[in-house]
């Protein structure tokens, strides 16, 4: 305090009492050192050393710092900041101590300000994080049942369509200008002809040639359309409906007489009345018309794939696809008109491979080797059809992941926005109610600080009745009961 704080000066202290074996030394002298010792109370040279080179090295690390006349207890566990355990402040790896340090020298503001701005951000980022997460989540695995119950809605399509197919090739087998032995002295194969033109006139645009064979594969009647058949009895689809005696549908195949790329139905023809077989009707679908019934799931960036038995695509909708087999099962080149892809179904989607041989619907994130682009690809087997299960297609619908995940980029944009001004506000909301609350400590430390110098009129302005205004009346006290206090020594003095 001294002059400034105006209190008189403080009176030595007196000095300390002797003993009555030190009040007369003359009398009992010390005895003589022993060699190689110093006189007692005095340190031998080689313990000063040690003592000195012990005290320069903890000042130069800076784990002690003392004043003129001041001297440490312990030096090993003395700091500036307070005190340790002999030892334990030494064993922290510098990193952490560097920390500490850095930590215990900043400011009440600074560190609740940093408090502040934690507690109000971390809790809103987490909670945001977490929601991103589960909602994503959960949008991904509906967007994978989503394209999982499409891929089976296309082999069902598929599905019914060739289901029509057999159906219509079972018909036209029962026909009885064919299979009435009562007509079959009296027609003639013009009629036939013109029963089979009828036939594929109804139905559109499902068939580009429809014919009728006997037993030998000579052809005795054919749609007017198409070029003049010549003897099938090598073709696949016949030898296929022989073998079944019934109904067959054939895997896809250019045609040895036309050239044209499609699939064949085919069936016995029977005796109405003994059930014998007579001869055999075909019938050739374009590749094109089952193009168009599957078109519906090829719309917004959906693209679709039909493997045949053996895994080789054979339809698509990104490129033109075939099987090089010809109806004679023979392997045959592109034709020059037509730029197909044959590529098994394995290949264009390598992570799919495995799920396809366990037979279950499912949908994976898979590259598409043909696009060259991350998609997600939903599988589903060909199911059994009706009087007919030598099919085993694959069907596989795909959609880019880019596409698929634009609503889930949307949504971890609006997440993180809204989590973003959460956050703002929240740390600012903080950060203002933390400075309201170390305003008075801050006004506190400087009321001391100043009242520690002498300024004994220093008083703070106290409101509420919260522990913080009992601290600040507390200061007010202190300050008004050292001024009393003083002023009274000063009175006595004079």
């Amino acid at each position: 305090m001294g002059a400034k704080s105006g209190l008189p000066p403080v009176p030595p202290p007196p000095p300390p009492r002797r003993s009555p074996m030190q009040a007369a030394p003359a009398a009992a002298p010390p005895a003589p050192p022993r060699p190689g010792k110093r006189p007692h109370g005095e340190p031998q040279p080689e313990r000063i050393q040690t003592e000195r080179a012990s005290q320069q090295g903890l000042n130069q690390s800076g784990l002690i710092q003392q004043g003129p006349g001041q001297q440490s207890p312990n030096p090993q566990v003395s700091d500036q900041k307070g005190s340790y355990q002999q030892g334990s402040y030494q064993n922290v790896p510098n990193q952490r101590r560097l920390a500490v340090r850095w930590w215990q020298g900043l400011g009440l503001r600074f560190k609740a300000t940093l408090l502040a701005g934690l507690v109000g951000t971390v809790p809103v980022m987490a909670v945001g994080g977490i929601s991103y997460y589960v909602a994503n989540r959960a949008a991904t695995q509906e967007i994978s049942i989503l394209e999982k119950d499409r891929a089976i809605e296309l082999q069902g399509t598929l599905s019914l369509f060739l289901e029509d197919r057999l159906a219509d090739i079972e018909n036209i087998a029962e026909l009885g200008l064919i299979s009435d032995p009562a007509l079959q002295e009296t027609v003639t194969s013009r009629q036939i002809a013109d029963a089979l033109d009828r036939f594929m006139a109804n139905s559109g645009d499902t068939y580009t040639s429809i014919a009728f064979f006997d037993l030998e594969g000579e052809p005795i009647a054919q749609t007017s359309d198409g070029k003049r058949l010549g003897n099938h009895l090598n073709r696949t689809y016949i030898q296929a409906a022989k073998a079944a005696n019934g109904p067959i549908i054939s895997e896809p195949s250019f045609s040895t007489t036309s050239g044209e790329y499609g699939l064949y139905t085919a069936t016995v023809v029977k005796n109405l009345a003994t059930g014998a077989p007579i001869g055999y009707v075909r019938a050739r679908i374009p590749m094109t018309k089952i193009a168009a019934v599957l078109e519906t799931f090829a719309i917004d960036g959906s693209e679709y794939y039909v493997a045949s038995g053996d895994g080789t695509v054979f339809l698509g909708s990104s490129a033109e696809f075939a099987t090089f087999v010809n109806s004679s099962g023979e392997s045959v080149d592109t034709p020059d008109e037509m730029a197909a892809i044959s590529i098994n179904i394995s290949g264009l989607f390598p992570e799919l491979a495995p799920y396809i041989d366990l037979g279950d619907p499912v949908a994976v994130s898979s590259n598409n080797t043909l696009t060259q682009t991350g998609q997600l690809a939903a599988f589903a087997p060909s199911p059994p059809l009706e009087n007919f299960d030598g099919l085993s297609w694959t069907a596989v619908l795909s959609e880019d992941l880019a596409t698929l995940l634009a609503s889930q980029r949307r949504l971890f944009i609006a997440i993180a926005l809204g989590t973003l001004v959460s956050a703002i506000g929240s740390t600012a909301l903080a950060i203002l109610a933390t400075r309201r609350f170390t305003q008075p400590l801050l006004d506190a430390s400087q009321a001391v600080g100043k009242i520690g110098q002498g300024d004994l009129d220093t008083q703070l302005t106290v409101s509420g009745e919260d522990e913080l205004a009992q601290l600040g009346n507390s200061i007010n006290g202190m300050a008004t009961q050292l001024k009393q206090f003083t002023e009274q020594q000063q009175a006595a003095a004079q």
